[in-house]
């Protein structure tokens, strides 16, 4: 799984991102979601990012909450999973 989005970085247009959630870690109440973006799924990483979130013990794995969480982000609005 994986996001597909236009991100602006540092001023520079990357259209079509591939942003991937590679780890999250997390205790009973908070996550933290480590994502590369690269400019596709073919190419190495050009920036990472960690994000933190609430998680849901009732809710999906950790991963898939991370990427439900990335999407409701203003930056991540468009994004689409791919």
């Amino acid at each position: 799984m994986a996001l597909s989005t236009n991100y602006n970085l540092n001023g520079i247009q990357i259209d079509n991102a591939y942003l991937k959630v590679n780890q999250v870690t997390c205790d009973k109440v908070t996550a933290l979601a480590e994502i590369s973006i690269a400019a596709d799924s073919s190419n190495a990483p050009i920036f990472q990012k960690a994000y933190g979130f609430n998680v849901d013990l009732d809710g999906p794995n950790t991963i898939k909450q991370a990427y439900l969480y990335l999407k409701t982000l203003p930056e991540f609005a468009d994004a689409v999973d791919c």
